[in-house]
């Protein structure tokens, strides 16, 4: 198994649990597989399969071939994975991530919080303190300005924790694409 294959589980196991970690390397490791071939190999409902498969589908993540079943109004349905969707859609996923990131860590360095520092009181912002004249609403105490440096440390290092693994998805990828052309 390439390194990016795995990566593909480990975000499907992230997003999807880990039913959808199992199904997806099911279908990497058997193209053309059916819901009903992946269901008794892997023990699970089908209504399941055909869930996590179909969310996956909505993106290109997963190649879909319907066919019709003898006369019948049945049909199979034979899977595939798209490398190529599965590669955009992760970065694109981790982007906003990270995008959602840095609008927090605006938001904390935008704007002064206040506290009475009692645990579970609350944390407001300087316009929740002023309606409150600088009180608790809990205890009444005088509000403090409350440094959040600790938070906007954290905030960097999960962006920076997330541009890691975008570069190494990347890498993975690279390698991934020489090595399947050949």
């Amino acid at each position: 198994m390439y390194a990016f294959e795995r990566d593909i589980i480990e975000f499907m196991k992230m997003t999807h649990g880990r039913e959808g970690g199992e199904i997806i390397k099911y279908v990497m490791k058997h193209p053309g597989a059916t819901d009903e071939e992946i269901s008794n190999k892997l023990k699970m409902r089908e209504n399941i399969i055909r869930k996590v498969l179909y969310d996956v589908y909505a993106w290109n993540g997963v190649e879909l071939q319907k066919k019709r079943m003898s006369e019948g109004r049945n049909y199979e349905f034979r899977w595939k994975i798209n490398y190529a969707a599965f590669y955009k859609h992760i970065i694109a996923y981790y982007n906003d991530e990270i995008e959602r990131l840095k609008e927090g860590l605006t938001f904390l360095e935008s704007v002064d919080f206040y506290t009475c520092g009692k645990p579970h009181h609350p944390v407001m912002t300087i316009d929740e303190a002023l309606d409150y004249e600088f009180k608790c609403p809990l205890c009444g105490e005088i509000l403090h300005n409350v440094d959040m440096s600790g938070e906007k440390e954290n905030i960097m290092k999960k962006i920076e924790s997330i541009e890691e693994k975008i570069q190494k998805i990347e890498r993975h990828y690279e390698l991934f694409k020489k090595k399947k052309i050949r």
